[in-house]
């Protein structure tokens, strides 16, 4: 067969169905109701019964695609579990790095008495080395 470039490839076949009308939707068909119209087209009209059955009828759709999705699932999910205990993995790592919680009132207060501490500490350091002169006799 010769292709054209206005050719649509159909990678997974094709399926035909019956949408509802506005005239249906306004009456508010039932998906059962539709349903047997669409098939009563299929198995009635001289066209649409030499389609083969597998192709027709939104049932065998919905069937078609919860096996197509089911497919794509298994083959998504190992990497996405992968994925995951791979994260679980890094932020357990992190989580190990992080100091305990002070939980009570005296663990709190011993906890900003050391910050304060270290605070002052710090910027006396920073105080002496600012102004400190390169001459040893003025230190």
């Amino acid at each position: 067969l010769m292709s054209r470039s206005s050719d649509v490839r159909l990678e997974l076949g094709f399926h035909c169905v019956v949408n509802r009308s506005q005239k249906n939707i306004d009456e508010e068909m039932s998906r059962e109701d539709l349903w047997a119209k669409e098939r009563k087209i299929f198995t009635k009209n001289e066209r649409m019964k030499r389609l083969p059955e597998k192709n027709w009828g939104t049932l065998r759709l919905m069937e078609k695609v919860a096996k197509i999705q089911e497919a794509r699932v298994d083959e998504c999910l190992p990497k996405i579990k992968e994925s995951v205990r791979r994260k679980m993995g890094e932020l357990q790592a992190e989580l190990r790095e992080v100091p305990p919680q002070p939980e009570t009132g005296a663990d709190k207060s011993r906890l900003l008495n050391r910050l304060v501490s270290q605070i002052r500490d710090d910027l006396a350091r920073r105080i002496r080395a600012e102004f400190m002169s390169a001459e040893p006799s003025d230190r």
